[in-house]
């Protein structure tokens, strides 16, 4: 993994833990679908779970760490997993 890449990682994470926060305060609508802790606190719980697990991952990754190249394919798992989570809760609602 470049170090570009691994910049573009710590983004994804930094949007992934910021939009729970954001959430917490004013609702966000995804495509005409509420997005806030009333209705989604599961799904953004989790979703700052991964973001902060992408964040540590992208460090130890930019670090050099044995743990960090051991952790990323777990860290682009657990984004296809919230992502199907994500899928599911839109299409339950």
């Amino acid at each position: 993994m470049s170090l570009k890449l691994v910049d573009v990682w710590i983004c994804v994470a930094a949007v992934l833990i910021a939009i729970p926060l954001i959430a917490l305060f004013m609702p966000l609508s995804l495509a005409g679908v509420p997005y806030q802790w009333a209705t989604a606190s599961l799904l953004l719980a989790l979703q700052w779970l991964v973001g902060a697990a992408l964040m540590y991952t992208a460090v130890e990754k930019r670090r050099g760490t044995e743990l960090g190249h051991k952790l990323f394919p777990a860290s682009v798992m657990s984004v296809v997993l919230w992502l199907a989570m994500l899928s599911f809760w839109w299409r339950a609602l």
